[in-house]
């Protein structure tokens, strides 16, 4: 370890250095005759600017701007248009009936349901499952109401109504 009295000493001798050096080097301002015999070499170099020199800067709005330039710049404090939602696909929709409400038959105190389904002629009582997918739930004399079981929808057909 250095003794405090030699410490200060060498840290006096590096002072006086850094100030004979300063003395000493060359000065950053040149004569005019100087000035004029330098320029072209100027032209080539960089030029330096005197520590007394002040230098104008742009505000920092120019800064952010010329940087955001080519960049999709978002400012979070703008309310934004929320993101497009794509549509809800569309509810499915079940098909018309393939058959035709013909009539009501009597039978035993039971009250039929005759339906035309191409060629052949169902009877169907109210609550029986027919044609693989529907399902007979009301019954009047001028229309019917089924169910069409895969989406559970109901439909009206009126006496004499075809597909």
């Amino acid at each position: 370890m250095i003794a405090p009295a030699r410490r200060r000493l060498l840290l006096a001798a590096a002072f006086v250095a850094a100030l004979v050096s300063a003395a000493l080097a060359p000065s950053e301002e040149a004569p005019p005759a100087k000035r004029a015999a330098a320029a072209p070499a100027a032209a080539q170099q960089p030029q330096r600017l005197a520590a007394r020199e002040i230098i104008e800067v742009p505000p920092v709005s120019n800064y952010t701007r010329s940087m955001a330039e080519g960049i999709s710049v978002v400012n979070i404090f703008e309310p934004q248009a929320p993101p497009s939602v794509a549509p809800a696909p569309a509810k499915p929709v079940a098909p018309k009936p393939p058959f035709t409400y013909m009539g009501l038959i009597e039978e035993s105190g039971r009250t039929k349901v005759a339906l035309a389904q191409g060629d052949q002629l169902l009877l169907v009582v109210k609550g029986e499952q027919f044609s693989g997918s529907y399902r007979l739930e009301e019954v009047s004399p001028d229309s019917i109401v089924v169910t069409y079981l895969p989406l559970e929808e109901r439909q009206s057909l009126s006496m004499g109504a075809s597909k």
